[in-house]
């Protein structure tokens, strides 16, 4: 709903970045969901529950607010013909945005973008944990090996087979 308003006030490129922003962040969300879920092979049989049917009641109750929320809405004729700003045709919006961030609202974007990297740390370390049947690479003991350890060079004879 936001996004239309910012489309029909003339800022199609702020509307176009907040969808951009929401499907990444949905994104970010759902690859987070399936890093953090261990997958049990007998939770993914479907067993009825206790919760089932206070969910289903819950499901229909809110079904019955979003009907009762969209039935009377209307839109208004003379949207179209409200321009709360005279926009200036020389300026894009885009120029107009970035002149607000970086001048009016700068600490403010800076702030948010270190929530943000704060925010995407604290996923990373809740999602890493210490799994025992894993191996793990050793890098230094990959470097430092010797071809002598790893390889072996037979000759081997014409039309004859290889006894190892």
């Amino acid at each position: 709903m936001l996004q239309a308003c910012f489309w029909f006030g003339g800022a199609e490129f702020l509307a176009m970045m907040l969808v951009i922003v929401y499907v990444g962040a949905v994104a970010v969300l759902f690859l987070f969901v399936v890093m953090m879920i261990d997958i049990d092979q007998e939770l993914l049989k479907f067993k009825y529950s206790s919760y089932t049917g206070f969910s289903a009641i819950i499901a229909f109750a809110l079904f019955i607010e979003l009907i009762i929320a969209i039935l009377p809405w209307k839109s208004w004729e003379k949207a179209g013909d409200v321009i709360a700003l005279p926009i200036p045709t020389m300026i894009t919006n885009t120029h107009l945005i970035g002149s607000y961030l970086y001048t009016q609202y700068f600490y403010i974007f800076q702030i948010s973008g270190l929530l943000l990297l704060l925010a995407m740390i604290g996923a990373i370390l809740l999602t890493l944990r210490d799994r025992r049947n894993v191996n793990y690479q050793k890098i230094s003991d990959q470097v430092n090996r010797e071809p002598s350890d790893t390889l072996i060079i037979v000759k081997v004879p014409f039309k004859k087979g290889v006894d190892l």
